[in-house]
């Protein structure tokens, strides 16, 4: 309800609460004033027949005059009597002494109910009721009691009565119109007054009030219309009490927010790359939202800074996906231009038989990405085959599917591809998040590229350059946390300590070029022998040392025999031809051979010594006690 409604509600409800108290509480009063004056009248009118009475009664005992001569003077008082203004009927009753003694009267007519209480207890009674005529009459009894006066009058003398006894009584009903239309008349003059009272009283209040409620209706309106973008209206009232002060305070503050918000919604929306004009949101709940997820990002990427290495910026990124924007299917790429890969760093929420949501051509080039190769957003909602990529293999499985891919990639095209998948009844729900997801991204790219950076520039540390394979600084830094997890875990590591044959010959006769070739190669040929999770490291020369994970004695030896083997019958190539190469191995079991992967690797070596002894090109395996 509104304000100027409840003003004039309240006026009304509060005029007319008044006005009828006040008439109740009057007219109550006036007719108990009426009543009392029709009550102190009847009394006059018993005293006055009783005294005329008793007067009678004296007069006829003095005299001895006859009982009749009594009876007749007293007719005429009540005659007399009965010419008061207002008096319908006055009557003697006789009580029960004065019937035994002078017999019943036949004409007294019937006793009524108060009446006879008035002849029972000697007591006065009254009531105020409708007659037959429908007139309000007052019925007033007053008692005639035997006793001596001091005037002389003895009561007893006539009648055969004792002191005290009811001898009868006067009864009296007396015309209440008149004073019941001075009522009606008071109360319409009353009302009336009452009238007048209220019009005034409510201007009063009218005037007193609707000012502030015209300046509540303003501000009322001005704020709506602020909470949809519009600060330009202003309240117009002045004045200098405290309305008028908060009219002041209200048009500067409408005038601060139209100079200032507005700003602040523009830099938003350049920022963002959003406009919320038309947004269901109201545009102060959308900046604060705004700012508030500003700010998130800005701590997101302090939180970052501290992480030490790309996989926990990687953790991290998605947390704030899970947690933060919900999104429970999602994937990172790293795109690298140089090596013209891309490799899914986060995979999230795939499907039952799937192993990524891009095809594998995809991650053997990422240029076959449209988001790396455009350096723009793909967004399959208006069109599903933007990408074909895109659940290639199982369309059937992601036709309910859109995917949306946000790049971040520096002037090289390295950097990062975020790819959030959802169905299609969530795309009014993603759409709000994009822009912001778009920043998170931006803001995190410069520690993203920082932390790639250090990473390579960690893996050119540790890596040979010649072949790619770790190098023995890296296999020093690893030993520790390597013999901590096969501890851990239980399991058992293989050492295979691997020397090309007769390396030195071909460097001397074939020259450095073909040996860099012999390296290169059986170092792809040693990758291909062994798994992912398996390492692969140049210890020095020509001499390389392979560490075979969580494997047992007979598969180690699998392995090795089977890289002899395949080096062995790889035919080299060099500008002087073609040419064959051997390799000799030494294998040792940690933890079974010895306590410490360092001693490990020496008693492969021991091996790997009796293998070169006993004619190159073959497996030894190190045995206790050799």
């Amino acid at each position: 309800m509104k304000l100027r409604n409840k003003v004039n509600r309240m006026t009304i409800i509060m005029t007319l609460t008044l006005a009828l108290l006040l008439s109740a509480a009057v007219t109550l009063l006036i007719q108990n004033y009426a009543e009392e004056q029709v009550r102190k009248a009847g009394r006059i009118v018993v005293d006055m027949a009783t005294v005329g009475l008793l007067h009678s009664m004296h007069e006829g005992m003095e005299s001895s005059s006859d009982p009749e001569q009594v009876r007749n003077n007293i007719k005429v008082l009540f005659e007399e009597l009965a010419n008061i203004p207002g008096l319908i009927e006055m009557r003697a009753l006789r009580g029960e002494s004065v019937d035994r003694q002078y017999g019943m009267v036949e004409s007294r007519g019937e006793i009524e109910p108060v009446e006879k209480i008035m002849l029972e207890t000697g007591k006065i009674t009254e009531e105020i009721s409708l007659n037959a005529n429908g007139i309000k009459v007052f019925h007033y009894n007053g008692p005639l009691i035997a006793r001596t006066t001091e005037e002389g009058l003895n009561c007893m003398s006539c009648h055969d009565a004792s002191e005290g006894e009811v001898l009868g009584g006067l009864s009296v009903q007396m015309d209440m119109s008149a004073e019941q239309n001075a009522v009606y008349s008071a109360i319409y003059q009353l009302l009336g007054l009452l009238l007048l009272v209220s019009i005034s009283f409510t201007f009063a209040v009218r005037r007193t009030f609707m000012p502030m409620v015209d300046v509540v209706g303003q501000i009322t309106s001005a704020f709506g219309k602020a909470r949809k973008g519009d600060f330009s209206e202003r309240i117009l009232h002045t004045s200098n009490d405290e309305v008028g002060e908060i009219s002041h305070h209200t048009n500067h503050l409408m005038e601060s927010l139209d100079n200032h918000v507005g700003a602040i919604a523009r830099d938003i929306e350049g920022l963002t790359g959003k406009s919320f004009i038309n947004d269901d949101i109201e545009p102060m709940q959308h900046v604060a939202n705004v700012v508030h997820n500003l700010t998130s990002a800005v701590r997101f990427k302090e939180e970052i800074e501290a992480d030490r290495n790309l996989d926990e910026v990687y953790q991290h990124f998605q947390r704030i996906l899970v947690n933060q924007f919900g999104i429970d299917k999602f994937a990172i790429y790293e795109m690298s231009s140089k090596k013209h890969e891309s490799v899914p760093v986060l995979i999230s929420g795939l499907p039952d038989g799937f192993t990524n949501w891009c095809s594998e051509e995809v991650l053997g080039d990422s240029e076959v990405c449209r988001a790396k190769r455009s350096v723009r957003a793909v967004d399959s909602r208006k069109d599903q085959g933007i990408c074909p990529p895109f659940c290639s293999t199982r369309k059937e499985t992601c036709e309910n599917m859109r995917h949306i891919c946000l790049p971040e990639l520096n002037s090289e095209g390295d950097g990062v591809v975020l790819q959030i998948i959802f169905y299609q009844e969530e795309e009014k729900e993603i759409e709000g998040k994009v822009s912001l997801l778009e920043y998170y991204l931006r803001v995190a790219a410069p520690e993203i590229e920082a932390k790639r950076l250090m990473r390579s520039l960690k893996e050119t540390t540790l890596r040979d350059p010649l072949t790619g394979l770790y190098n023995r600084r890296f296999l020093e830094d690893f030993k520790s946390s390597l013999e901590a997890s096969v501890k851990r875990r239980g399991e058992s590591v293989a050492v295979l300590m691997c020397d090309i044959d007769l390396f030195k010959q071909v460097n001397d006769k074939r020259g450095h070029a073909s040996g860099d070739k012999v390296l290169i190669k059986t170092a792809s040929i040693l990758r291909e022998a062994v798994r992912a999770n398996d390492l692969i490291v140049r210890y020095g020369g020509e001499e390389i040392v392979v560490i075979l994970v969580n494997a047992d004695e007979d598969r180690s030896l699998e392995v090795a025999e089977r890289i002899r083997s395949n080096i062995e019958s790889y035919v080299m190539q060099d500008e002087k031809g073609t040419f064959g190469i051997t390799i000799s191995i030494g294998l040792a079991m940690y933890p079974e051979n010895g306590e410490h992967l360092s001693g490990c690797m020496a008693l492969a070596d021991s091996a790997l010594y009796k293998a070169k002894e006993s004619g190159r090109n073959q497996v030894v395996r190190y045995q206790n006690g050799e």
